[in-house]
């Protein structure tokens, strides 16, 4: 005869989620029942039963005290077992399920990345160098979408494929994150484009220092509040400039010369300087701007906030 061992806590849980906690014999629930429900052997210990639980089920006290160590019917044994296999069957079908659709949603990123590859070979006539990195492939698409990625490219490569050397090459291909990422947020706020080139046209121009950018932002958000600048013709001022001035006379609407000529000391490489005397109402600069705007002409220039 078996040795009787208590029943793990831990089976008994699984045993009363299988049988959603109702007593396999006479069906009532846990919140029905006058005590909690019991588990019971389909085999009874004495009979050689084991604490498998394919040899458990859920049963009230009433059920268990009266059927003591007898035999289930064999009725509501094929039950039992019929439901334990009709559950397996489930997990096994949703287990294939989720397998398959993690093979499709593979099998669809790959094609993606499979496309994008294809985009870049052709657009750079072959990437003779091979600088198309699949895994960062993969992780742009993630994250942007392949319609992002493709658009980055087109742009990547007009801007910065100048020859088909090497460097030049994969210059352009460590630029396309950047440049997917300057688009993402042109989107969610209008205008980061169009002062991000100019920042670094003018950077790799030598037109203004990198301690000068947070200057250069607040005076490009100054021509734009106060000034109503578009934003549209940054790029095109900042080409046609070849000083930091010259760029300040052409966004505030003046004759060229005009901020340099108004300084007392040369503010070529000095945004700095050139944006105390704009929000000076006293200096020059300021005067000359509120003259060639005349309010009866052209509207009053707003104040700065």
């Amino acid at each position: 005869m078996n040795k009787r061992q208590t029943i793990p806590k831990s089976t008994r849980f699984a045993v009363l989620k299988r049988d959603r906690f109702r007593c396999k014999y006479c069906g009532i629930s846990a919140e029905e029942a006058d005590e909690p429900l019991q588990i019971d052997h389909v085999k009874p210990v004495s009979k050689g039963g084991t604490n498998d639980i394919t040899n458990l089920v859920t049963s009230c006290f009433p059920c268990n005290n009266g059927k003591r160590d007898e035999l289930l019917t064999q009725n509501v044994e094929l039950e039992l077992q019929r439901a334990q296999i009709e559950e397996m069957q489930a997990k096994r079908e949703q287990l294939e399920m989720m397998v398959e659709w993690r093979e499709e949603s593979q099998n669809l990123q790959n094609s993606e990345v499979e496309f994008a590859a294809q985009y870049w070979e052709q657009a750079t006539f072959g990437d003779p160098h091979k600088c198309c990195d699949i895994m960062q492939l993969k992780h742009l698409i993630k994250r942007f979408g392949s319609k992002a990625v493709c658009d980055g490219m087109d742009e990547t490569i007009a801007t910065y494929l100048r020859d088909n050397t090497k460097q030049r090459h994969e210059y352009a291909w460590q630029k396309l994150k950047r440049v997917i990422e300057v688009n993402q947020r042109d989107q969610i706020e209008p205008g980061y484009k169009a002062k991000t080139m100019a920042i670094g046209y003018m950077l790799h121009a030598r037109m203004l220092p990198k301690w000068a950018i947070t200057m250069h932002n607040k005076f490009v958000d100054y021509a734009q509040k106060c000034m109503d600048y578009n934003l549209e013709d940054l790029i095109k001022h900042v080409k046609a400039s070849k000083n930091y001035p010259q760029l300040v006379d052409r966004v505030l609407g003046l004759p060229i010369g005009s901020v340099q000529s108004t300084m007392e000391y040369d503010v070529s490489n000095d945004p700095d300087l050139i944006f105390q005397a704009m929000t000076d109402s006293e200096s020059g600069l300021s005067r000359l701007t509120r003259q060639h705007h005349n309010p009866k002409q052209k509207g009053e220039v707003k104040e700065i906030a």
